[in-house]
């Protein structure tokens, strides 16, 4: 759970070192930090996804909940479903 004094960033780094997540890790941390840049540029920057950024975010998030659950079977985020 993310800490009321924690950035998304620092949450997402919190996260990846965490014992129970850390072996998981590499498996889909390029697709968390692909979500965490997204919200900032939205966010932050006040820029708008396109419809194909809107897609890997999607894929990056099922990819995110993939790795969480302990599956494998995750496609990639950017390689679409």
């Amino acid at each position: 759970v993310r800490g009321a004094h924690q950035t998304p960033r620092e949450f997402l780094e919190t996260a990846a070192r965490a014992e129970v997540l850390a072996p998981r890790w590499p498996r889909w941390s390029d697709a968390a930090k692909r979500i965490v840049d997204a919200f900032y540029r939205v966010r932050f920057g006040g820029a708008a996804l396109t419809p194909q950024e809107t897609e890997a975010i999607g894929a990056a998030l099922a990819q995110v909940e993939a790795g969480l659950s302990g599956r494998d079977d995750a496609v990639p985020a950017g390689q679409g479903a």
